[in-house]
């Protein structure tokens, strides 16, 4: 899939790089855009048991998490 982040701006490709007790990690590749978009960034998303969806990302695999937000469905 891709990725697009408007304000930053920041535009790229995700692949899925693992998947682990429920949660999919996925890599940012080919990025583009502003010189701080870099590619190696990780996005983790996971189903949580209210049906919401758990985001969290990481600068490089092994980083620490450093955005994160709740995606709930209305």
């Amino acid at each position: 899939g891709n990725f697009a982040v408007p304000p930053l701006p920041c535009s790229g490709n995700l692949f899925l790089a693992s998947v682990a007790t429920g949660t999919f990690a996925f890599v940012e590749q080919d990025n583009s855009g502003a010189a701080s978009c870099t590619a190696g960034g990780y996005e983790f998303l996971q189903l949580q048991g209210n049906g919401a969806l758990k985001y969290q990302f990481a600068p490089a695999q092994g980083a620490d998490i450093i955005s994160s937000g709740m995606l709930e469905k209305q």
